[in-house]
């Protein structure tokens, strides 16, 4: 996983670290997108456990090989990896 900070982040502890975009589902009409083992499609909200803690993020924007997350106002790319 690869991630994009926003231009104004600081050194502060960052939740975004934690999170791993680990594959796509759905149809072409109705993308899904799994981060850390949890589902969500564009507009969806919710909790996932990280090694860090419980992060609430929103889902965005699902992309060709990436999603687009907001957790904490601030937004990110997750961009997906096949590497291990």
């Amino acid at each position: 996983m690869k991630w994009l900070r926003p231009p104004t982040c600081g050194l502060a502890y960052n939740p975004i670290t934690s999170l791993v975009l680990k594959g796509f589902s759905g149809s072409q009409n109705h993308r899904l997108v799994i981060i850390n083992n949890h589902t969500f499609a564009a507009g969806d909200t919710g909790d996932v456990i990280t090694s860090d803690g419980r992060v609430h993020l929103r889902c965005i924007e699902i992309k060709t090989n990436s999603t687009v997350v907001e957790v904490g106002g601030q937004r990110y790319e997750l961009i997906y990896s096949n590497k291990p």
